[in-house]
C-alpha cells in the first residue's frame, strides 16, 4: 500500500508537470519532482494517521457558532487541466443569518487541496475585512482542517503558506476554531464555489445584503427549526 500511494502522488506530479511542459511553463527538474513526490507521501500518512485518531466524518447538518463567534463555511473547486480554481465563503452568525458572502477565482492553482487552501486565505481575509474577532472555519477537506490544526509545520510543497495562514489566524482573532464538516453540511458553500467559476481572476464578487437564489435555498435548508 505505501508503494502504491508514493506511486499514485508520482503520477500526480508528473501529470501537473507535463500540463506546465504544454503551457510552456517553468519546468522542475528530476529531482525536484522525486523530492516533492516524498513529501506528498509522508505527509499523506501523517494525515491518515491523525485522522484515526479523530472523528473521521464531521458534523452532518450545519451547526451555528456560539454566540459572539462568526462562521465562515468554505469551499474549493479545482478546474481539471487547467491552472485555476473557483471558492466560496459564507459568513454567518449564531441565529443563522448571513453576514456576507463571497465568491471567486484564482490562479496557479494545480491541484484540490490548493483550491481548499485558497478558500481558507479568502475566508480570514473577508474576516479581517469584517472586523471579526472570534470567528470559526468550516470546510468538508479534512485534509485541510488537519493541516491547519496540527502543531507540526507541514513538509508539503505548501509549507509556507500553511504557516503564514497559521500566523494570521493567531495573529488577527482571540478566537479562531478550524472544524470539518460533511458535503452536506457545506452546501451554501458549495454553490458559491460554482459562481466563481464566473469571476474574473482575482476579482472575487461579495454579497452582504442579499444571497445570491442559488445559495438562499440551502441557508434556509440549514436551519429548518429557525425562522428566517
Amino acid at each position: 500500500m505505501e508503494d502504491r500511494v508514493q506511486i499514485l502522488h508520482f503520477w500526480w506530479e508528473w501529470w501537473n508537470e507535463r500540463n506546465r511542459a504544454g503551457k510552456n511553463e517553468k519546468r522542475m527538474q528530476p529531482e525536484e519532482l522525486v523530492h516533492r513526490t516524498k513529501l506528498a507521501t509522508t505527509e499523506y500518512w501523517d494525515i491518515v494517521g491523525k485522522q484515526k485518531q479523530q472523528s473521521p466524518k464531521g458534523a452532518a447538518t450545519w451547526r451555528p457558532p456560539e454566540d459572539g463567534t462568526l462562521k465562515f463555511n468554505i469551499d474549493g473547486a479545482h478546474m481539471p487541466r487547467s491552472a485555476h480554481s473557483a471558492w466560496g465563503i459564507i459568513a454567518r452568525h449564531h441565529t443563522g443569518d448571513v453576514v456576507a458572502c463571497m465568491a471567486g477565482k484564482s490562479e496557479h492553482v494545480y491541484d484540490a487541496f490548493a483550491a481548499e487552501l485558497q478558500a481558507a486565505m479568502a475566508a480570514v481575509e473577508l474576516a479581517t475585512h469584517l472586523g471579526a474577532i472570534r470567528i470559526c472555519i468550516e470546510t468538508d477537506s479534512q485534509l485541510l482542517q488537519v493541516a491547519l490544526v496540527q502543531k507540526e509545520p507541514s513538509c508539503t510543497v505548501y509549507a509556507s503558506i500553511l504557516e503564514d495562514l497559521k500566523v494570521q489566524m493567531r495573529l488577527w482573532f482571540s478566537k479562531c476554531e478550524v472544524l470539518a464538516c460533511r458535503r452536506d453540511a457545506n452546501r451554501a458553500a458549495h454553490e458559491l464555489a460554482k459562481l466563481g467559476y464566473d469571476c474574473n481572476v482575482n476579482e472575487p464578487t461579495v454579497w452582504e445584503v442579499d444571497v445570491p437564489a442559488s445559495v438562499a435555498g440551502p441557508v434556509l435548508g440549514d436551519m429548518p427549526n429557525m425562522v428566517h
